[in-house]
């Protein structure tokens, strides 16, 4: 009955799906060309909308995903279109990241189809399994042109019998699905395939990818509620596969959510019958808290924490560019993990760790600049974002808090704590791939790199310091920053004196004074 369930499914969504991903221009009255960046300035905070006009051609995505939340298992079919290479040229193959595939994310995910503009193409794994080589056939795409490559995929998340730190899978009523889609890999000259496609470890953020823009239709059973990245369009409601005799239902009834995102590194999804929601507003902007049932007080403070972010942030970095931001309660203990347009929070930093919640509220908000807007090998140079997203609590808390609060966080979280690290020989250098850190990774990647930002603001002072970041947003917004981009920049606008930081925090290491006494 499941499989005929199934089935059934693909036949519902077959014909929206061919529509969705035709790739036709709409026409209006008159055959005028509508503006094909409509759909996507709904998922804009309306004082951003015009940045869409602003941006180069981006990846586009198009995708319609069934999810049976108790199997759990995930089918999907996506169009991805590519847009032309500048110099006109031709890309023999394209690189798709599987991420469910690595160790201890515990997924099992595979292709089982892939086209280049409609024609079958060849295609292999790669990268122990977390990639997949889609081959462009001769003949199949024209130069100067964008390509549209389409995948069909299947997805088993894995079943968690505990809610420790799980990035994705089901655990605790909530099914967490951050990258449960093949994505796009990030191009890079340097690496040996021409695309980056490097196996991370646990800590750490594993993902890497392009600016994107989404249309997504999930369907899943209508007692469901969605978190997402993007704003929902709207959605449908599916009658129950209708049985043979008398056979019982083989499946309740389903609804159909039909989301759209503006540029984004990702699209991430969760699925729970157990989600409370709160909603509140910063400027223009809807906040969605999704906390467990019996975590309502958390749940509402969690979603006012998050505004009071926003409202911070748009004031010292520049604009969040999206119409929402939703807050998810998954199964991360008492951390969180950042997404676009969302980030998940650890249940226990409702309860038992709630003293907690503020703090990494305005930490992942964080993300949504330094992650986000301006992207980052998190893999290979992790502290660029975290380093980031840990010192622009600083600003949150300077604000909320008061300066001299601000100052004694300075203190307390980072420096004591990586003075103790530098009396216990664990200083290390903050600029490393993540698999170089053992047992310091948040007090060198998060902790010395925001004491780097510190003594960059002590140097510069704040209005200088504020000008170099707002700088970095607008050189690199949607795009992708190195360490080097970063160093360039603030030596361009801070001068000398900055080199001379970057190396003493960055790339320099102590060793223990002789005889010095734990702090």
């Amino acid at each position: 009955m499941r499989r005929r369930f199934h089935t059934l499914l693909i036949l519902l969504i077959l014909p929206g799906l061919l529509a969705a991903c035709s790739g036709l221009p709409a026409l209006g009255r008159g055959s005028q060309p509508v503006d094909p960046l409509a759909i996507y300035r709904q998922a804009m905070a309306p004082s951003q909308r015009a940045l869409l006009d602003e941006l180069p051609p981006l990846p586009d995505y198009r995708m319609e995903v069934q999810v049976d939340p108790v199997e759990p298992m995930l089918t999907g079919r996506l169009t991805l279109t590519v847009p032309p290479e500048p110099d006109g040229s031709l890309l023999p193959e394209y690189y798709f990241r599987l991420y469910p595939n690595l160790n201890y994310y515990g997924g099992s995910m595979s292709v089982t189809l892939a086209t280049v503009n409609g024609a079958g193409a060849p295609f292999d794994y790669h990268a122990e399994d977390t990639a997949v080589r889609v081959v462009v056939p001769p003949g199949a795409a024209t130069p100067g042109e964008p390509i549209a490559i389409g995948l069909q995929w299947r997805l088993r998340p894995p079943v968690w019998e505990d809610e420790r730190y799980h990035l994705i899978g089901a655990s605790g009523g909530v099914l967490a699905l951050p990258a449960f889609y093949p994505m796009l890999a990030v191009r890079d000259p340097e690496a040996e395939a021409g695309w980056r496609l490097d196996i991370s470890m646990l800590q750490g953020d594993s993902t890497f990818s392009p600016a994107a823009t989404y249309q997504v239709t999930v369907t899943a059973p209508i007692s469901y509620q969605i978190a997402a990245s993007g704003s929902l369009l709207s959605t449908d409601a599916l009658p129950a596969p209708t049985p043979e005799g008398d056979a019982p239902p083989a499946a309740p009834a389903l609804k159909a959510w039909r989301m759209v995102s503006g540029p984004a590194r990702e699209f991430a999804l969760f699925l729970s019958d157990r989600f409370g929601r709160a909603e509140t507003y910063a400027n223009d902007v809807r906040v969605n808290s999704w906390y467990r049932l019996g975590d309502e007080a958390a749940g509402r403070a969690a979603a006012e924490y998050a505004a009071a972010a926003l409202r911070v942030y748009d004031t010292v970095f520049g604009p969040y560019p999206y119409a929402e931001l939703d807050v998810v309660a998954g199964p991360l203990e008492f951390r969180g993990m950042e997404y676009a347009g969302l980030f998940e929070l650890g249940t226990q930093l409702y309860r038992e760790h709630a003293d907690e919640l503020e703090f990494r509220i305005a930490h992942e908000v964080a993300h949504q600049w330094w992650y986000n807007l301006v992207g980052n090998d998190a893999v290979n140079a992790p502290w660029l974002d975290e380093g980031l997203a840990e010192f622009s609590t600083y600003f949150y808390l300077q604000k909320i808090n008061g300066a001299r609060f601000a100052e004694r966080l300075a203190q307390r979280r980072w420096q004591a704590a990586w003075e103790l690290a530098r009396a216990r020989g664990l200083d290390a250098v903050v600029d490393q791939p993540v698999s170089e850190f053992a047992n310091n990774y948040e007090t060198i990647v998060y902790g010395k790199a925001a004491l780097f930002h510190y003594e960059l603001l002590q140097t510069l002072g704040q209005e200088a310091y504020l000008a170099l970041l707002r700088s970095y947003i607008e050189r690199f917004r949607f795009g992708e920053a190195s360490p080097q981009d970063f160093l360039n920049l603030a030596t361009e606008l801070g001068g000398p004196q900055v080199e001379e930081l970057y190396q003493r925090w960055i790339l320099q290491a102590e060793a223990p004074e002789e005889n010095a006494a734990e702090p």
